[in-house]
């Protein structure tokens, strides 16, 4: 009688363990809904390195996000995965996004598919938050989205493509190489300082892969033209003359000296040298 009753015990607290382990088991595999709403700084690879922000909106355990390029997504939060459906001008297709403990980082992945678990390259991400931010709590970055560009870089590869790894690395280093080595872009309308003094208010730079004309002053030639221009990376080079007024034959333009501009890493403004004169140039067209 005693064992009988002992293997009834027995099997009741086997069950009661199995329960309990299975009752945790799925809290764990599904829980609560994390929290994706906020702003998030989106990196996204496959034929190419794309940075942009995303912004979502999470409402229990559904939620919604936009990006650059009219790009939007949507679907819902079980634990800590978002799957959801993604549009934009590149196309459609979906994904889904793990969040990390600390709900600070998600990493995920996408492709041009209805499947969200189906793989064609990565989408991972970082919370935009200070430094006081905790699960749970709204943090004041969340309140304004930060700025989105609107285009990749010219010559970069396209990121909504398909292709193998070993075929998209042998891109992205060719693309990094060729942006490494790339000529700066000087073409435009600059505005010339010298010291505090305005030098030049509209020189003139034309440009075709690493060579350069222009003028000195864009709506007359005759204070002087650039000759010989040859960008080395994000330095230009060239020589400076004056033409001679026209009196009914040829006369060769005057040598007059040579510059030097060093474009600056925003692209939009150079220091160097007109003629031995200190000078630096702000974009004012292109």
């Amino acid at each position: 009688m005693k064992n009988r009753r002992k293997r009834i015990l027995l099997t009741f607290l086997s069950g009661l363990v199995l329960l309990m382990a299975s009752g945790i088991s799925r809290s764990y595999a599904q829980g609560d809904p994390v929290d994706f709403a906020g702003n998030w700084q989106t990196i996204l690879i496959m034929n190419g390195k794309r940075d942009f922000p995303i912004t979502i909106v999470q409402n229990g355990d559904q939620a919604t996000g936009s990006f650059a390029g009219n790009g939007k997504i949507e679907g819902t939060v079980s634990g800590r995965v978002f799957r959801f459906k993604w549009q934009s001008d590149g196309g459609t297709g979906s994904g889904r996004f793990v969040m990390d403990e600390k709900e600070r980082v998600f990493n995920g992945t996408y492709n041009r598919g209805s499947n969200p678990d189906d793989v064609d390259g990565t989408w991972s991400g970082n919370r935009l938050v200070s430094p006081e931010w905790r699960p749970g709590h709204k943090d004041p970055a969340d309140k304004e989205p930060m700025p989105i560009p609107n285009k990749r870089s010219e010559g970069g590869p396209d990121p909504m493509g398909r292709m193998s790894e070993a075929e998209y690395l042998k891109k992205l280093a060719e693309y990094e190489e060729r942006q490494k080595n790339a000529p700066a872009t000087f073409a435009g309308v600059w505005s010339t300082k010298s010291g505090e003094k305005l030098q030049f208010p509209e020189l003139l730079l034309q440009q075709t892969d690493k060579q350069v004309v222009g003028r000195l002053y864009a709506s007359n030639p005759d204070l002087g033209v650039i000759k010989d221009g040859i960008i080395d990376r994000n330095t230009l080079h060239f020589t400076v003359w004056r033409p001679q007024p026209f009196t009914g034959r040829y006369m060769p333009d005057i040598y007059m000296g040579t510059g030097e501009f060093v474009m600056d890493a925003d692209g939009k403004s150079f220091r160097g040298t007109i003629l031995s004169a200190a000078a630096s140039g702000t974009l004012i067209a292109r």
